[in-house]
């Protein structure tokens, strides 16, 4: 179970991220300073995009939940904007894919913070420091130096 919500997460996520790619390249084509500011959307959702794409290859649940969290604010941020320009096309379909992106955000996070409430704490002995393992997004004992 665990496994296919990270895959669905990972898909709206993805998915969120490069539709906002698209729309920030589309805008480059005006003129001005409406070209400036696309340069910058485009920056920042080719960032986000990459991130995306990252953090699904590493396997990280925890990272993967941090960018598809901010994916929600921007396409919620996207769809207020649509929505003061009177814009019901820019208004609905960012909103659509915010609730979406919260919509299978909400059971990853409660997976994973349910298995980790779950588990017993595992205390390190006197000579061990913990370290993240990029694996399982968990703090392994590690001997000491």
């Amino acid at each position: 179970m665990k496994a296919r919500l990270f895959w669905l997460c990972a898909l709206v996520t993805i998915g969120s991220a490069f539709t906002s790619v698209g729309f920030s390249v589309a805008a480059l084509s005006s003129s001005g300073d409406a070209q400036v500011n696309a340069m910058y959307a485009a920056s920042r959702s080719l960032s986000l995009a990459l991130a995306s794409v990252v953090v699904v290859f590493a396997r990280s649940r925890i990272g993967l939940m941090a960018v598809a969290f901010v994916m929600a604010m921007v396409q919620g941020a996207d769809a207020v904007i649509g929505a003061i320009r009177h814009q019901p096309l820019k208004t609905f379909g960012p909103a659509f894919l915010a609730l979406v992106t919260v919509a299978v955000l909400i059971p990853l996070w409660r997976c994973s913070h349910r298995t980790k409430q779950n588990q017993p704490m595992r205390h390190p002995r006197p000579n061990q420091s913990l370290e993240l393992t990029a694996t399982n997004d968990s703090f392994r004992p590690r001997a000491a130096i």
